[in-house]
C-alpha cells in the first residue's frame, strides 16, 4: 500500500511529536512523581535489583537519584524550563492531537510501519510486566 504526500507527512508529524515532545513530557513526570512511577508500576525494588537491601532504602535511593538525575536532563533538554501547569498542558495537547487524529481512522487505512514506528517510540517506557 503506497502512501500519499499528505499521509507522510502527518506521520512523520506524529511520530516527531511522540519522540521529541510527548516522551520528554512523560519523562519529565516520571522524574517529578517518583513515587506515583513505583506505585504505577508496582515495581518490587528488591526482585528488580536483586539485592537484600530493604525496600524502603531502595525506594528512598531511586527517588533522590531518579529526582535529580531526571530533572537534570529535563531541563538540560528545555523542557524542564516550562512550569508545571505548561508542561501538563503539552502533554494533554499531545495526546488529545494523537487521539483525534486516530478516533476516526479505521485500523486497516494506516500502514504497518506507522503502528511500528509508534510502537517503538513508546519502548521508552517500560511496562508493568517488565518492571517485576
Amino acid at each position: 500500500m503506497k502512501r500519499t504526500s499528505t499521509q507522510r507527512v502527518v506521520t512523520h508529524a506524529m511520530i516527531s511529536m511522540i519522540e521529541n515532545h510527548l516522551s520528554w513530557v512523560i519523562f519529565w513526570w516520571r522524574a517529578k512523581y517518583p513515587d506515583s512511577v513505583i506505585k504505577g508500576y508496582q515495581v518490587n525494588l528488591q526482585n528488580a535489583l536483586n539485592t537484600r537491601l530493604p525496600n524502603a532504602i531502595l525506594n528512598f535511593c531511586y527517588k533522590v537519584t531518579s529526582g535529580r538525575k531526571g530533572m537534570k536532563k529535563a531541563k538540560a533538554h528545555g523542557i524542564g524550563v516550562h512550569s508545571q501547569e505548561e508542561i501538563i498542558d503539552f502533554g494533554k495537547n499531545d495526546l488529545r492531537v494523537l487521539s483525534d487524529l486516530l478516533a476516526d481512522k479505521p485500523w486497516t487505512s494506516w500502514p504497518l510501519q506507522i503502528w511500528l514506528s509508534c510502537i517503538s517510540s513508546t519502548r521508552k517506557f517500560p511496562t508493568r510486566s517488565a518492571m517485576r
